[in-house]
């Protein structure tokens, strides 16, 4: 009898241990982010800025996958049907947040099926103009707009990109006409801009601030709730007649759902750590980002929000996916 009630008691203390003895080995073998997009963008750069800072805290190599195509919901369908063991993680963004309105029901994973773990990294829109208009200041795009509706011209990455949302809201709500011209990429957008074929370029401020601070582009106004650290002197969009406009681009971690909390907790307070070294700041600035952090539910809140505000923007105009 006291056979069988010592190993009940046995079985029960390996009940009790094994998870907690699993997490406290975390991690054992390589970690890997999986990027939805192409090699070279913001999302790449910034997940792997920080991949490298967190491959020499936890002690194990990360490493980051691109997986790009159907406006990123390839690597998003790869991660969520990934083990939910924290060695298959999303480096998320703002196209997430906007895949739901503009691609539909399927997009819909996107949060649904993950745990959100932290924020990377946030950076905003800049509306510049060349440097040859007349245009000094926002207001002056908005009364030259009312003055000749459709006479003025923006250019953007593309059809449903983040910059052509931003754009779209900003006509939306300074009530003006202008009219899209859309690009392949920021690239070719701003080469336009540049060489005069189109007044008005609606980008993100990392595509931009090169241009900017070269003199070759003027920016008008942020996109952010606050002005960037980039540009202190040039005054966001609510800053410059339009209260509450915030449109910015974020990167964040985020795994498939059902990922035990300590590793979540884990991977949220080495990034936490890492986003506060003032080296780390200074790479993010050079990108014209800024850190995110937080912890993982004011990082769900803030991404729900943003979905329904990107819902809202993308009925309001129409914007169809290209």
């Amino acid at each position: 009898m006291k056979k069988v009630i010592l190993s009940g008691l046995a079985i029960l203390i390996s009940w009790n241990i094994t998870p907690s003895f699993a997490q406290s080995t975390y991690p054992n073998k390589p970690i890997k982010i999986i990027v939805p997009y192409g090699s070279g963008g913001s999302t790449d750069v910034i997940t792997r800025m920080i991949a490298q800072k967190l491959t020499e805290k936890m002690g194990a190599s990360i490493v980051v996958e691109n997986k790009p195509g159907a406006n990123a919901m390839i690597g998003t369908e790869f991660v969520a049907n990934s083990p939910n063991d924290g060695y298959t993680l999303l480096a998320a963004s703002s196209g997430n947040a906007a895949n739901p309105a503009l691609i539909g029901a399927k997009a819909q994973i996107f949060p649904r099926d993950f745990t959100p773990i932290v924020g990377l990294a946030s950076t905003p829109n800049a509306i510049s103009v060349n440097p040859q208009t007349p245009y000094k200041t926002l207001q002056d795009i908005v009364t030259a707009s009312k003055s000749n509706p459709d006479s003025l011209s923006y250019a953007h990455a593309g059809i449903g990109s983040l910059q052509h949302i931003a754009g779209e809201q900003f006509k939306f709500t300074a009530n003006i006409k202008m009219v899209d011209v859309p690009y392949k990429g920021g690239g070719p957008a701003a080469a336009d801009v540049l060489g005069g074929q189109v007044p008005v370029l609606v980008s993100g401020l990392t595509a931009s601030i090169g241009f900017i601070n070269a003199g070759r582009l003027r920016p008008l106004a942020v996109t952010s709730e606050k002005r960037s650290p980039n540009l202190p002197s040039v005054p966001t969009v609510s800053e410059s007649g339009f209260p509450g406009f915030n449109s910015v681009f974020w990167v964040a971690l985020y795994a498939p759902a059902g990922t035990p909390a300590a590793i979540i907790q884990s991977i949220n307070s080495d990034v936490n750590e890492i986003l506060k070294r003032p080296e780390v700041v200074q790479q993010l600035f050079v990108q014209a980002a800024e850190p995110f952090g937080g912890t993982s539910q004011s990082l769900d809140t803030y991404v729900k929000n943003d979905i329904q505000n990107f819902a809202r923007v993308i009925k309001s105009t129409n914007i169809k996916a290209d």
